[in-house]
């Protein structure tokens, strides 16, 4: 087929993005139907409205044993059955701090709604039962609990979606999710990072960044008919093949955000892609973002600008444009959750983000903490390595080589 740039120009932007209202990672909690208000005095969380996480239902059952996320889909026929996602969290969290079952469970059932009985429900939390236990990986899935509402908690349940993000203390904060039949799959599609300069956050350096990728992706033609069989199966786009692809690449978008460098949690300036998903199956999902990797590299001039050599995937509350440094939740006033400083083994690492976007950057069982301690004692607790653990493994360089030691080792997925 002939390239579709015979009949488009990949550097013409005018009017795009397009599809942005459609866009799930630009939502904020407290949306819909506003139900029944709190009656309590008291409110033991962080009151507020916050920026929405995207979550597809199949993340929150990662690494999730397959008996359990069966009998929890099972029971959902029948009664309410709600995903808490830790912030924060993962196995590490899983291990050290199984008595946040109990604690959510006591906060949910205190929650009090205005002409509802909170003495008719009934309230069950499950830890996740891993497929694959590995500790060293901190914040590795799952980092989803459970909960179980009966048929007299329906008010409540949509009270708990519509608030979503519960800061409870600084040792636990969470964010309710709905585990769905359909999947929305996320926006992002790949990072780029490259040497120091690659990366500059001007619409001029963007647009060149997208020009360059759109060339390339043309010039495939199973993307362009892959592109053009899904937008018109999924989207209700009619045209021929060149108008349909063109949709596609309409909605594209690029930004510019502070990464973490694969294997480290070292910052880094890159460029996140995003995009509306043409299909809306996980596997022609996965076929979608396969088209932008396969290339391995794109170029801003003469910048080389590298394909998955960072990540872009928040610690705290798992949503996938951007890193725990940049969370926005601990940034709503009145915040009292877990703070981005305590998850990273380097608290350095926060401040430093702030100026890796400029091109510079730095390199089981219970919890061990009393039940009396403070917030602050059990989240360090939680996220720092012990003090006993070995340092560095076999790096080289000693205590002044970056890159290495508890940073990188921990972060490891």
């Amino acid at each position: 087929m002939a390239s579709i740039m015979h009949k488009y120009k990949p550097e013409d932007h005018d009017g795009l993005p397009s599809n942005v209202d459609e866009n799930p990672h630009l939502r904020m909690t407290r949306t819909g139907e506003t139900p029944p208000p709190l009656t309590t005095q008291d409110v033991n969380f962080t009151n507020a409205q916050f920026p929405h996480a995207h979550i597809p239902t199949y993340r929150l059952f990662g690494n999730v044993a397959e008996v359990q996320e069966t009998v929890l889909k099972r029971l959902a026929r029948n009664k309410i059955i709600l995903a808490a996602v830790i912030h924060g969290g993962g196995q590490r969290y899983i291990r050290r701090s199984p008595e946040k079952v109990d604690e959510i469970k006591s906060f949910i059932k205190s929650i009090d709604l205005e002409g509802i009985d909170p003495r008719d429900r009934a309230v069950e939390v499950y830890l996740p039962e891993m497929r694959k236990e590995n500790d060293r990986n901190r914040f590795g899935q799952p980092w989803t609990f459970f909960v179980e509402l009966d048929e007299n908690s329906v008010a409540l349940a949509k009270y708990l979606l519509w608030q979503e993000v519960f800061a409870i203390h600084s040792a636990l904060s969470f964010s309710i999710h709905p585990i769905k039949d359909t999947e929305e799959q996320p926006w992002p599609i790949i990072v780029l990072t490259g040497k120091a300069g690659a990366v500059v956050d001007t619409p001029a350096a963007k647009l060149e960044v997208l020009a360059s990728i759109k060339t390339a992706l043309w010039a495939n033609a199973d993307f362009c008919h892959f592109a053009a069989r899904q937008v018109a199966e999924n989207w209700g786009v009619h045209g021929d093949i060149d108008e349909r692809v063109k949709a596609a690449s309409d909605a594209l978008d690029l930004t510019c955000v502070t990464a973490e460098a694969t294997g480290s949690e070292r910052p880094v300036p890159a460029y996140l892609l995003t995009g509306k998903p043409v299909a809306n199956d996980r596997d022609g999902h996965k076929t979608w973002i396969r088209f932008f990797k396969t290339a391995g590299q794109y170029w801003r001039g003469a910048y080389c600008l590298d394909v998955a050599k960072a990540v872009v995937d928040c610690k705290l509350c798992k949503e996938v444009t951007h890193c725990a440094w940049d969370c926005p939740l601990p940034k709503v006033p009145g915040w009292a959750g877990i703070e981005p400083e305590v998850v990273y083994s380097n608290p350095q690492v926060v401040s430093d983000a702030k100026t890796a976007a400029d091109g510079s950057s730095r390199a089981e069982g219970t919890s061990s903490a009393p039940a009396t301690a403070t917030p602050s004692t059990q989240a360090k607790d939680i996220w720092r390595e012990a003090k006993g653990a070995k340092r560095g493994g076999n790096r080289r360089g000693g205590r002044g080589a970056r890159g290495a030691g508890r940073g990188a080792r921990g972060a490891r997925r």
